[in-house]
């Protein structure tokens, strides 16, 4: 699994790429987990998908909030390649591969 940041994470097996959101503790002292949120044929669908999600997110409160949800994933989707996602694709399908 990749973490793009504190909320969202990809990972793959043999036939998607995954993508993850934490969620909050159950129970006070637990640890947050990672639960599945879809999968998805590549890493363009994952990503389309995120953007939705946050935006339905801010509740459409106003189009201040939703602009500034936009620009903040923007660079997210922007700064990928500086955590190695320009390798994701190619790491997911060696996974597939390897029937990881």
């Amino acid at each position: 699994m990749i973490e793009l940041n504190k909320k969202w994470a990809i990972g793959g097996d043999r036939d998607n790429i995954i993508l993850y959101q934490k969620s909050k503790p159950k129970e006070v002292g637990s640890k947050p987990a990672w639960r599945t949120v879809g999968y998805f044929s590549n890493l363009h669908n994952v990503l389309t998908a995120l953007v939705n999600m946050e935006v339905k997110d801010t509740h459409l409160e106003s189009l201040k909030v939703v602009i500034s949800k936009l620009d903040e994933l923007y660079k997210l989707i922007k700064d990928l390649p500086q955590i190695g996602v320009g390798d994701i694709e190619g790491k997911l399908l060696r996974n597939k591969e390897e029937g990881k």
